[in-house]
């Protein structure tokens, strides 16, 4: 038990996404529950029953979607909850979902579905920080945007390193207030040197992370701005494109 909270989240690509005590799921549309619908629309794109050729994105998706959902629900009580949280409709008896989900399991196994499901959970400060490095923009930007700016900081090795000079400091002090500390020339300048170190490692760590967060933000929020403007220009030179068809 993560004790993770659930949070429900439209887009596919959130799916399965954790971030610290949340936990992103999908609901399941109720077409897909659907046995006609399921078998026309999605299943006329699946590969031959042991065939080692992919099935079509719509049909690997869709059932990897629904495999990731029976191993969530196991219990009749995991259902109760999904039910609860508006994950599965709630007319769905636990009968009928271990029908569905073993229908689910015997028809998928061994054919090649989307390698998304393959990796289950997915942190999403680390997906942020790939994708960010790869399209120079976040995967998700979520509601604490300026939080994402510090994700990749590790405040433990800070809180760390603050501790561990704040203790060699003050035993330094101990030490220079004895008379064996005061007359020894040689600790008074291993104390002087000693301090001088801590405050230029300090000193150069706030200008660091400073840099860094400062640089990250405008890197993330120029290609946002970029990228909106590319969006906007695209729509209306479309637009003006189709006017001057249609006036032809």
């Amino acid at each position: 038990m993560a004790g993770r909270e659930i949070v429900l989240a439209e887009k596919i690509d959130l799916h399965l996404c954790w971030e610290g005590k949340q936990l992103y799921l999908k609901p399941i549309p109720t077409f897909l529950l659907h046995h006609d619908f399921f078998t026309h629309a999605i299943c006329t794109a699946a590969a031959p029953p042991g065939s080692t050729t992919a099935s079509s994105d719509l049909y690997a998706s869709a059932c990897g979607f629904l495999k990731s959902y029976t191993k969530l629900i196991r219990h009749e009580s995991d259902l109760a909850i999904a039910q609860e949280k508006n994950l599965i409709p709630a007319s769905v008896t636990w009968n009928q979902w271990c029908d569905f989900s073993a229908d689910i399991v015997l028809n998928t196994t061994g054919m090649i579905l989307s390698q998304r499901y393959d990796y289950g959970e997915l942190r999403l400060t680390r997906l942020n920080l790939l994708y960010e490095m790869h399209a120079c923009e976040p995967f998700h930007w979520g509601d604490h945007r300026y939080k994402f700016l510090l994700d990749t900081i590790s405040h433990e090795w800070l809180l760390f390193t603050f501790v561990y000079f704040t203790v060699v400091l003050t035993a330094m002090q101990a030490v220079l207030a004895t008379q064996y500390g005061a007359g020894s020339v040689g600790i008074q300048r291993a104390a002087f040197g000693c301090g001088v170190f801590v405050l230029v490692v300090a000193g150069g760590s706030c200008v660091l992370m400073g840099v860094f967060v400062w640089l990250r933000a405008y890197v993330l929020f120029f290609s946002e701005t970029w990228i909106g403007r590319q969006q906007y220009r695209i729509y209306y030179l479309d637009r003006i494109l189709e006017a001057l068809v249609l006036s032809e």
